[in-house]
């Protein structure tokens, strides 16, 4: 899945994507969010701030 989105960026030439969700409750769109972060190596915003 990474890969694809990657790609899709290169060939729309830009920089930044935006995912539009429809899960039912935040609980499930926060685990979403988690694994797509795992997927592309990034931090999650509490990490970040604990530095």
């Amino acid at each position: 899945m990474t890969e694809i989105l990657k790609e899709k960026a290169n060939e729309a030439m830009v920089d930044e994507i935006m995912i539009a969700d429809f899960y039912p409750t935040q609980s499930s769109r926060l685990n979403a969010m988690k694994l797509l972060a795992a997927e592309f190596k990034l931090n999650s915003i509490k990490e970040n701030y604990d530095k």
